[in-house]
C-alpha cells in the first residue's frame, strides 16, 4: 500500500490515475447528484472515489461495490474487494494470479493497494444483470506461504539469507525487495554458522529471521507493483529508518485534528477519536545463553532495562537457545580456536527484546477518514485536551480500511461513497521492533542423517570430535564435507581429557536429536545399520553375539574387535587386535584359567621381571626349542630374580644343542648331588660324599677321603695313607699298545713283545724274586737262583748247577772250573 502525496521514485502519478478512470468518476458524480439528503456544505471534504484495474487479465469495466483492507508493519497486507461488471462472460480463472490495483482517491490525496489476485469468489448476478465477483488481493510476499522447503544456510548473515530467499522468489512475480535501509554495522548482524529452514514456508522462514533480528518491513508501490522495504532500528537512533516515511498532513497544517461530531461534514480529514493506551510491561529483560565452547556454568546472565514505571520490578527471563555465531566460519581450519566470545550476541538480544517491549508500552488507537493513513506512515496529533500526546509524532503500525459505494449497485443511485479507517500507532520516539509471532519450527523426536566428508575421506572430524552430516530432507546441501555445520556427538562419558570416544565415519547413518527441538541445534546420539552398512554378523543366525568391531582406516581390510558370545554352552569373549596390543596394569594383574591356555607368538617374545618370579607347575612341563643356538630363530628370556617350582616331572628336549650362559654362577642340584659352575671353578658333588673340583688343579675325593690331585705333579692317596705320586715324566697307555714308561729309567712293554727295561743301576728287591714265563720260572732268594727243573746256585763261596739229566756247559772259549 502507498500514498501518492509523497510518492517515491517510480510511483504512479496521480494525474495519470485520474485520467485512467473517467467512467468511474462520472458514475460517482451521478450517484452524488442524485442524493436525496440535505444539501452538503460547499467546504466539506470531497467524496472518495474507487477504481480497480487488472493487469494481465480481463478489464471489462469494474465498479467497486465495497472493500476491506488490513495492513501492519512486518505483516503482509490483505485486500478483499467486491466488484460489479456488466460483462457476465468474464472468466474468473483468468483473474487468478493476475496483478491488480485498487485506487482510493479523495481529490488531492490518493491511495493505491497493489498485489496479486489470490482468490476469486463468484457472488452472482444482481437484479440489474451485473456480475458480482469478490477478489482477494495480497502482496507477492504472501504467496511465499505456498512455497515450503527444507534447506540449510551456512556462514551467512540474516540480510544475506533474506536476499538469497526473497530476491529470486519475489523476482519470479516481477517484484523487488529494497534492503538499502538495513544497517551495515557488522556487529548487528553477525554471520550465522548454521541456519535451517525446516518444514516451514518461505514466508514463515523469512518472517522468523526478521523477527529474531528486529528487522521490520512495509510496502510501497513502485512501477505499478508493490515493493517490499526492509528497515531496522537501533537504540542510539530510534526509528531512524522511518525518518523518510510519508508524513500525513491532510490540510497542510502539519497535524491531524480530532473531530468527534459529524467529521464527514468537516472541511478536512480528521480522527473521529483517539484512545491512548499504556499497559504495564516487564521492567527488565534478562538473557542467558550457553556457549559450550566457552564453558562457564557460573557465568551471570546479561540484563537490560525495558522501562521504569514506578511499580515493583518485573523481570522477563529468557534462556536463548537460539544458535547463531558460535562456530568456525565455513572453510576454517578444523583446529581453529574460535569460540564465539568475540561476538556480543547476548547483549544484542537484550537490546532487541527490551525495544520490543518498549514498542508496546505506549499505543494509540484511532478511527479516522484520513485516506493516506497506513502502516509505516507518520503524523502529528493535534489534541490540546491531552497535553501528554498533543503535538506528539506518531508512527502508524497497524491499520484497517473499509469503503463502500452503494450507488454502483442501486438502480436509482440513491447513495454515495463512504470510507473509514482504524489504526494503531506508537510514539515515533519509541523504537519499533516486530513482535516474535512466527514460531520456531520444532523437530519432534529424533531423525537420521548420513555422515559426510571430503573425497576419499573416511573420518571427517575436528578438534572437538564433531562430524558433519547430510539430512535426508535437505534439498540443497551437497554430499560432501560442507553439507552441514560441525555437529557434536554424544558419548557415554565426556570428562577433561578422559571418557569414551567413538566417531561415526563417512557414510554411516546416524541418529540426530535437536536440543529443545531446535533444528539449528543438532546433536548426534547414535548410529543405525542400513542396507549399505549391514551388521557385522549375520542375523538372526548370530543373534547371541554382541560386539564392538572397528574397521582399519583408510582402505579397510582390518579390524579391532571385542566380541561377546552368549550362546549357552559356547560362551566366549573374543579380543582381536589387528596390529599392536599394549596392556598396562598399574598394580596387580591376576589371570585365572579354568581349563587350557595356549600362547602363540609368531616371531619373538621378551619378558622382563624386575622383581622375583615364582612359577609353580603341578603337572608336567615340556619346553621344545626349534632354532639355532646363535642367530636365526631363538628363544631369549631375560629374568631378574626368578624362582620356578615344578611339582612333577619336567622334561627339556632339543634336537640340537642346549646352551646356558650365566656371568656369575650356575648350579644344578638333584637331591644331595650338585653341579656348581662359577667363572673359575667347576664342582661336582655326589650325594654320597664324593666330589670332583676343577680349578687350576683337579681334585677328586671319595667319601672315604681318598683323593687324586693333579697339579704339575699327580698325587693319589688312600685313606690308609698309601699314596701314588707322579712327578716328572710318566706314561700309561691302553691295552692295544700297553705301555708304562717312567721317564728315562724304566720301560714296561706290551704282551706282544713283553719287555721290562730298567736302565742304569736297576734293582729288584725283596725276600724272594720270581720271574715266570709260560715255559719256566726263575726264582731268586737267599739260597740262590733256581730255574725250574734245574738249579743254579750262586753264593759267595760257590756256584752249583744241578739238573735232572745230563748237564752241559757250552762255551765258545775257555771254561775254567776251580
Amino acid at each position: 500500500m502507498t500514498r501518492t502525496t509523497k510518492a517515491p521514485e517510480g510511483a504512479v502519478d496521480i494525474t495519470a490515475l485520474h485520467a485512467r478512470r473517467p467512467a468511474i468518476k462520472a458514475l460517482v458524480s451521478v450517484a452524488s447528484a442524485g442524493h436525496s439528503g440535505p444539501a452538503m456544505p460547499e467546504d466539506v471534504i470531497p467524496s472518495v472515489e474507487y477504481s480497480f484495474e487488472v493487469r494481465g487479465g480481463p478489464n471489462p469495466g469494474w465498479a467497486v461495490r465495497r472493500f476491506f483492507a488490513s495492513e501492519a508493519l512486518s505483516e503482509p497486507y490483505s485486500l478483499v474487494v467486491d466488484l460489479l461488471t456488466e460483462d457476465t462472460t468474464v472468466d474468473p480463472n483468468a483473474l487468478l494470479g493476475a496483478d491488480a490495483r485498487l485506487d482510493v482517491d479523495r481529490d488531492v490525496v490518493a491511495r493505491s493497494i497493489c498485489g496479486l489476485i489470490q482468490r476469486v469468489d463468484y457472488v452472482g448476478v444482481n437484479v440489474d444483470r451485473k456480475l458480482g465477483l469478490r477478489l482477494y488481493v495480497v502482496p507477492a510476499l504472501r504467496m511465499l506461504a505456498q512455497d515450503s522447503g527444507c534447506r540449510i544456510f551456512q556462514d551467512q548473515t540474516v540480510p544475506e539469507i533474506l536476499q538469497q530467499v526473497l530476491g529470486p522468489k519475489l523476482g519470479a512475480f516481477g517484484r523487488t525487495v529494497d534492503m538499502s535501509s538495513l544497517s551495515t554495522e557488522p556487529s548487528l548482524y553477525p554471520k550465522r554458522d548454521y541456519c535451517t529452514q525446516f518444514r516451514e514456508s518461505a514466508l514463515d522462514f523469512v518472517s522468523r529471521l526478521m523477527e529474531e533480528e528486529g528487522i521490520a518491513y512495509f510496502f510501497r508501490v513502485v512501477g505499478g507493483r508493490e515493493q517490499l522495504v526492509l528497515v531496522d532500528q537501533s537504540a542510539q537512533e530510534p526509528n531512524h529508518a522511518f525518518d523518510d516515511a510519508e508524513i500525513i498532513d491532510p490540510d497542510g497544517s502539519g497535524m491531524i485534528p480530532i473531530i468527534t461530531d459529524q467529521p464527514e461534514l468537516a472541511d478536512r480529514e480528521s480522527l473521529r477519536f483517539f484512545d491512548w493506551c499504556q499497559p504495564l510491561v516487564p521492567t527488565e529483560v534478562v538473557v542467558r545463553n550457553f556457549n559450550w565452547k566457552a564453558f562457564d556454568p557460573k557465568q551471570p546472565p546479561e540484563a537490560g532495562a525495558a522501562g521504569d514505571d514506578g511499580t515493583p520490578a518485573r523481570r522477563m527471563y529468557v534462556f536463548s537457545g537460539q544458535r547463531k555465531a558460535v562456530d568456525e566460519r565455513a572453510g576454517a581450519d578444523p583446529k581453529s580456536e574460535f569460540d564465539g566470545t568475540s561476538i556480543d550476541e547476548v547483549g544484542i538480544e537484550v537490546e532487541r527484546r527490551s525495544q520490543e517491549l518498549t514498542s508496546g508500552s505506549q499505543i494509540g488507537r484511532a478511527q479516522s477518514n484520513v485516506v493516506g493513513i497506513g502502516a509505516g506512515t507518520r503524523f502529528t496529533l493535534d489534541d490540546r485536551s491531552f497535553s501528554l500526546i498533543n503535538e506528539l509524532d506518531f508512527l502508524v503500525t497497524r491499520a484497517t480500511h473499509q469503503g463502500e459505494a452503494p450507488g454502483v449497485e442501486a438502480s436509482d443511485g440513491a447513495d454515495g461513497t463512504r470510507y473509514e479507517s482504524s489504526f494503531e500507532c506508537i510514539p515515533l520516539r519509541n523504537p519499533f521492533r516486530p513482535a516474535r509471532n512466527t514460531p520456531l519450527p520444532r523437530v519432534y523426536g529424533p531423525q537420521t542423517a548420513t555422515v559426510t566428508g571430503g573425497a576419499n575421506e573416511e573420518i571427517n572430524t575436528d578438534r572437538h570430535g564433531r562430524i558433519k552430516v547430510r539430512f535426508h530432507w535437505d534439498e540443497a546441501s551437497p554430499h560432501d564435507g560442507s553439507s552441514s555445520c560441525w555437529v557434536r556427538v554424544a558419548q557415554t562419558w565426556a570428562g577433561a581429557r578422559w571418557g569414551t570416544l567413538f566417531l561415526p565415519r563417512v557414510g554411516m547413518e546416524v541418529v540426530v536429536e535437536f536440543l529443545d527441538g531446535n533444528p539449528d541445534r543438532p546433536l548426534v546420539t547414535g548410529c543405525v545399520y542400513n542396507s549399505a552398512n549391514p551388521p557385522p554378523y549375520t542375523l538372526p543366525d548370530d543373534k547371541t553375539k554382541s560386539t564392538i568391531k572397528s574397521n582399519s582406516s583408510t582402505g579397510g581390510g582390518g579390524f579391532n574387535e571385542l566380541r561377546f558370545e552368549d550362546a549357552a554352552g559356547a560362551e566366549e569373549l573374543f579380543l582381536h587386535a589387528q596390529k599392536d596390543m599394549n596392556e598396562v596394569v598399574g598394580n596387580d594383574h591376576s589371570t585365572t584359567v579354568g581349563h587350557n591356555q595356549t600362547h602363540n607368538v609368531d616371531v619373538d617374545r621378551t619378558r622382563t621381571v624386575k622383581g622375583s618370579e615364582l612359577i609353580t607347575i603341578e603337572g608336567h612341563q615340556t619346553v621344545i626349542i626349534n632354532g639355532a643356538p646363535c642367530g636365526g630363530s631363538e628363544l631369549e628370556c631375560e629374568v631378574k630374580g626368578k624362582y620356578v617350582a615344578i611339582n612333577d616331572t619336567y622334561k627339556l628336549h632339543t634336537d640340537k644343542q642346549i646352551l646356558f650362559d650365566a656371568p656369575n654362577l650356575f648350579k644344578l642340584t638333584v637331591g644331595g648331588s650338585t653341579i656348581t659352575v662359577d667363572p673359575t671353578t667347576i664342582s661336582i658333588c655326589a650325594g654320597g660324599g664324593s666330589s670332583i673340583v676343577l680349578d687350576s688343579k683337579i681334585v677328586a675325593t671319595s667319601n672315604a677321603k681318598s683323593t687324586i690331585q693333579m697339579t704339575a705333579d699327580i698325587n693319589a692317596a688312600s685313606h690308609t695313607g698309601s699314596t701314588l705320586d707322579l712327578k716328572g715324566t710318566a706314561r700309561l697307555e691302553s691295552n692295544d699298545g700297553s705301555y708304562l714308561d717312567l721317564s728315562t729309567s724304566a720301560d714296561l712293554v706290551a704282551s706282544s713283545g713283553a719287555k721290562i727295561g730298567l736302565t742304569a743301576d736297576a734293582l729288584v728287591e725283596g725276600g724272594v724274586v720270581a720271574l715266570q714265563s709260560k715255559t719256566g720260572t726263575v726264582t731268586a732268594d737267599a739260597s740262590g737262583v733256581t730255574v725250574a727243573e734245574g738249579t743254579i746256585k750262586i753264593t759267595g763261596t760257590s756256584v752249583e748247577i744241578e739238573g735232572g739229566g745230563a748237564t752241559g756247559v757250552f762255551a765258545g772259549g775257555l771254561v775254567k772250573l776251580n
